[in-house]
């Protein structure tokens, strides 16, 4: 076992060698429908992940030049971070400055939606955050299709089997987007609000996409 305080990690050993570690628990319900509106995205559609492509796009419109110096900028900052903490804590601060999410989560898993070595949570008002429950339909998701997607207006008929963690949050969107590895493993950008006045779009996942392309290397 071991216990991690600040940025100091105090590891158990028993005769000598380091007992076996343990991932990370992350909180998924039982499953259940995700109905809503939907746009999914994949990474082939994203115009930030083919920088030449970035670079014309950026010489004729404003909001993709924008787009441009705040992925170099994210890369920057990522650039100067060292501990898996700190550059999940920078990769979830850069996004709530653009996205009009309230929760989020970086769930770091293996090769299946429950395998995790390491999990952050955040909220808008008071950054690093507990755990929240998170659904099962959108981690297996992004598992099965490996591609961005958006959900909004998220229905909450108690009629169907909807999902228990979305009803209980009476989230009304959810954002999520896969980082692969070069390893084939998953790490899962998670995004929530109850805001019915928030909206998640395709700008949002293109943006992100594009973020995940520069972050997928340094969280591994």
């Amino acid at each position: 076992d071991e216990i991690r305080i600040g940025h100091s990690v105090f590891l158990f050993v028993v005769d000598g060698r380091p007992t076996p570690r343990r991932g990370a628990h992350v909180d998924l319900d039982g499953g259940g429908v995700v109905c809503g509106e939907t746009v999914v995205f994949r990474r082939e559609d994203a115009a930030y992940t083919r920088p030449e492509a970035l670079v014309d796009a950026a010489a004729q419109s404003e909001q993709a030049a924008r787009s441009l110096k705040r992925i170099l900028r994210i890369l920057r900052d990522l650039s100067l971070k060292s501990e898996m903490v700190d550059l999940q804590q920078c990769l979830l601060e850069a996004i709530f400055d653009f996205i009009p999410a309230q929760r989020g989560a970086i769930l770091v898993a293996g090769k299946s939606p429950d395998d995790f070595s390491s999990a952050l949570y955040w909220q808008r008002q008071n950054g690093q955050s507990k755990s929240f429950r998170i659904p099962r339909t959108v981690i297996q998701r992004i598992f099965e299709e490996r591609a961005a997607f958006c959900v909004n207006n998220i229905q909450h008929a108690r009629d169907t089997v909807s999902s228990e963690s979305v009803l209980q949050a009476c989230l009304s969107s959810i954002l999520a987007i896969p980082l692969i590895s070069s390893g084939n493993s998953i790490t899962v950008i998670y995004l929530d609000t109850k805001d019915r006045a928030a909206w998640f779009g395709e700008d949002h996942l293109q943006m992100l996409v594009g973020i995940a392309e520069v972050a997928a290397a340094h969280l591994e």
